[in-house]
């Protein structure tokens, strides 16, 4: 059995296709797969692709063009390893990379995690977690406070437990009309509410490329910014009924409740009117809502419950 799986979701990453594929080839730690999920390239990305035929670790797939959200749930599936772990086209990784985040790796461990490097114009700024050298978290209030720092959301960086991914049955979100933005708060919020270990090595670290200006996050295009807000809100709400059928106690998930504040801040009125809009046609009970409202979301949603 492999014992990691690596998902490599591209859409027309001609740019970057080649580069990345070497960059993981070179990894110091050998046994794993690179899935490589094409989304519907229209460039040259799957003829670069092809000139890997010679390594049988590589699997690659096409699909329509759906969004990284749908190409990772693919990979997902197609996954055979123990471990999972997300790159992105036209990020770069350390050759010690998953040798590092596998030897952090235990039974009974959710998630190995590293620091993140941001690649922009004026160069590699650094996102450190912790000071230590590694560290164990292991009670739910430090685990979902992980949510609230900057970039750890995100999919990247990240050494997951397959077999717990598929025990929760969890996918990246999918519905009707989303996009995929946020998809990665959505993600890791499910994935650690059911956590109870993580593990932090500043062994290695992930850089995260910001000047791709073709990346759903970068695109300027009003109408693709005016598309993600309104995603946010979808992630929000879809995080909301989660916690609601899970049963869970709200006041012990401050950093969730901190997260979307930010993503209602960050989306605006764009983001608010969408949410408010999900809210009124719930099927969530009332009394449930005007509890996160009086929790946490009153400065956003002001007047609603009053109705």
């Amino acid at each position: 059995m492999t014992l990691l799986s690596v998902v490599l979701p591209m859409y027309n990453s001609e740019n970057y296709a080649y580069s990345c594929i070497n960059n993981i080839l070179s990894q110091s730690f050998i046994d794993y797969e690179l899935i490589i999920i094409d989304d519907g390239s229209s460039d040259s990305t799957k003829a670069i692709c092809e000139q890997f035929k010679f390594d049988s670790r590589i699997k690659y797939f096409y699909q329509m063009n759906g969004g990284s959200h749908k190409a990772r749930n693919l990979g997902i599936d197609k996954a055979k390893g123990k471990l999972l772990t997300f790159i992105d086209s036209d990020d770069v990784i350390p050759n010690n990379y998953f040798e590092e985040l596998i030897k952090m790796y235990k039974d009974g461990v959710n998630c190995v995690f590293c620091d993140i490097y941001h690649q922009k114009h004026e160069g590699l700024t650094k996102s450190f977690f912790f000071e230590q050298e590694s560290l164990s978290l292991n009670k739910i209030k430090e685990i979902i406070h992980m949510l609230s720092i900057d970039s750890f959301p995100a999919p990247y960086a990240k050494l997951y437990n397959l077999s717990e991914i598929r025990r929760l049955n969890l996918k990246f979100l999918e519905s009707d009309n989303y996009f995929g933005f946020a998809e990665d708060f959505y993600f890791n919020s499910l994935y650690l509410i059911n956590s109870q270990k993580l593990v932090y090595t500043k062994k290695t670290y992930y850089i995260y490329n910001k000047l791709n200006q073709n990346s759903q996050c970068n695109n300027p295009d009003p109408e693709v910014q005016r598309r993600n807000n309104i995603d946010r809100a979808k992630v929000i709400y879809s995080i909301l009924q989660y916690m609601f059928n899970k049963g869970l106690n709200i006041r012990k998930y401050n950093a969730i409740f901190f997260m979307i504040r930010k993503h209602l801040q960050w989306g605006g009125d764009v983001t608010k009117e969408a949410l408010l809009k999900l809210l009124k046609n719930s099927n969530l009970p009332k009394s449930y809502m005007k509890r996160i409202y009086c929790f946490s979301l009153s400065i956003f949603l002001f007047g609603y419950f009053k109705k």
